[in-house]
């Protein structure tokens, strides 16, 4: 896995060929054929930010969809009551207030609004269903699904006209180029670190962007699924590059770049495999602890590995700092009163 930037290999200069023994030259044409033409660092930034750019354009249109659910939160003044200060408590309100009307009065809404919200009610309650066992409902499939085609599209589109004589590969009518694929795949793995950020975090800005009923718990499922991403991007990148130091007799790991490569992505599998429902379900703790110390170490890693890491680092750094900031606003520290009932219940009592 190599630094995909100007970093070359230590391989003599091809220019030189007729000055090189006869068991070199075979190196130096390989060393041809093995590096991406410069446009590869030209085009594949753009892929970076084609990326960018429609992946926020999706969360646009969710925020703008859910705004007059958040214009009304914040018209009655839930829209950053639990969000910006956590649980707060009135000592000197009263616990309840008393119904307005006749409790026993119904009050049917008007017959046109019952038809049209019973319409698009049924409509979008399809998208809720799920298969037993699976985490994710429609709806949430669907984002997925949108999302991944979208990677797999940016990495396996057509190459530029200087890399369109490179050899290629076709796998189920996507075109893969070796010289190149493995270079743009290193920068979509790249271009996905913000959107794991933005919905990993337990305090995230789209939280505020989407209204009430769009917390953490509700975000994350696509936290995970893009962290699956940078996983595809980054196991293409490294398959192929491993693959052309294998066809070319070249050594996998022996400089740097390779090496951090290659440990990077060790981290990187480290944290995928401690990230499925059964660990995180049974082993929580364990979970945790692995993957604050692994995103640390992968983040130190990659940026041995590549110079092209850092732009892509400072966003995630951002987000998780913005999280730790309104968790300290949320802090409360309370005296409690605990009660065994029996073997499977406790009592928390909280005194004001």
């Amino acid at each position: 896995m190599s630094d995909f930037g100007p970093h070359r290999s230590s391989l003599p200069s091809c220019s030189s060929t007729s000055t090189l023994l006869p068991s070199l030259r075979y190196a130096c044409s390989a060393h041809r054929r093995l590096v991406p033409s410069d446009s590869s660092y030209v085009e594949d930034p753009k892929w970076q930010r084609k990326f960018s750019i429609i992946w926020a354009a999706g969360i646009a249109i969710a925020v703008l969809l859910s705004l007059p659910s958040v214009l009304l939160a914040l018209r009655r003044g839930r829209l950053f009551r639990s969000w910006l200060v956590g649980v707060s408590e009135a000592p000197n309100k009263r616990n309840y207030a008393p119904a307005a009307g006749d409790i026993n009065e119904d009050v049917a809404p008007k017959k046109a609004k019952r038809r049209v919200c019973g319409v698009l009610e049924t409509v979008w309650s399809a998208t809720y269903w799920s298969l037993p066992g699976i985490e994710l409902d429609l709806g949430q499939m669907a984002v997925i699904a949108a999302y991944l085609a979208l990677v797999v599209i940016c990495i396996t589109d057509e190459r530029p006209p200087a890399q369109q004589s490179q050899p290629s590969w076709y796998v189920f009518g996507l075109r893969i180029c070796p010289p190149a694929t493995h270079i743009l795949s290193g920068f979509m793995a790249l271009a996905q670190f913000p959107v794991v950020f933005l919905f990993g975090t337990k305090n995230s800005i789209l939280s505020l962007l989407l209204g009430p009923g769009h917390g953490y718990e509700k975000l994350n499922y696509i936290h995970r699924w893009a962290g699956r991403g940078i996983f595809i991007g980054a196991t293409v990148h490294g398959a192929l590059w491993i693959n052309n130091h294998i066809v070319y007799g070249l050594p996998i790991i022996g400089q740097q770049k390779e090496t951090s490569g290659v440990a990077a992505y060790g981290v990187l599998c480290g944290l995928i495999l401690t990230s499925f429902r059964p660990v995180r379900r049974f082993f929580y703790q364990s979970f945790f602890i692995i993957h604050v110390l692994g995103y640390v170490a992968f983040f130190i890693t990659i940026c041995y590995h590549t110079i092209y890491a850092s732009p892509w680092i400072f966003p995630p750094l951002a987000f998780y700092g913005f999280d730790m900031l309104l968790r300290m606003f949320r802090y409360r520290v309370k005296d409690a009163t605990l009660v065994p009932v029996d073997n499977n219940m406790t009592l928390v009592r909280i005194i004001r």
